[in-house]
């Protein structure tokens, strides 16, 4: 008896590991590819930003080719259409955030909106 009980509790053990794994991310079924990608590349980009790996210029330059590459991208999906207004938003806070570095006016509102587009965005792409 004292052996069927341990051995269902490892194999219940056993199933919420393998449910667990099955739940790590990547990307959505219906997403296309290349917006999925264009979209991990802004999350990146982003946090080479925050990690002050870049400068807000460059930033921006990078987030405007996304932009522009994401939105030649013709799609139904609303899935797709989220993440091409997520790198436009970001793309847009990107150039304000440009345009505020000249002052060194960057303010950690400015800040705390890219911080949460960023995590809107990675939980649209399941990277969270």
């Amino acid at each position: 008896m004292k052996k069927k009980v341990v051995s269902l509790f490892v194999l219940g053990v056993a199933s919420l590991i393998l449910v667990a794994c099955g739940n790590t991310g990547g990307k959505p079924e219906d997403m296309n590819e290349e917006i999925y990608n264009y979209g991990v590349s802004a999350v990146e980009t982003t946090e080479e930003y925050l990690n002050a790996d870049i400068t807000a210029d460059e930033a921006d330059n990078k987030m405007d080719t996304l932009e522009q590459s994401a939105n030649s991208i013709e799609t139904d999906e609303m899935i797709d259409k989220s993440v091409q207004a997520s790198i436009n938003l970001l793309a847009a806070q990107f150039r304000t955030l440009s345009y505020n570095s000249i002052d060194d006016n960057i303010s950690d509102s400015d800040l705390n909106d890219l911080r949460d587009a960023r995590d809107d965005l990675k939980e649209t792409l399941n990277m969270e």
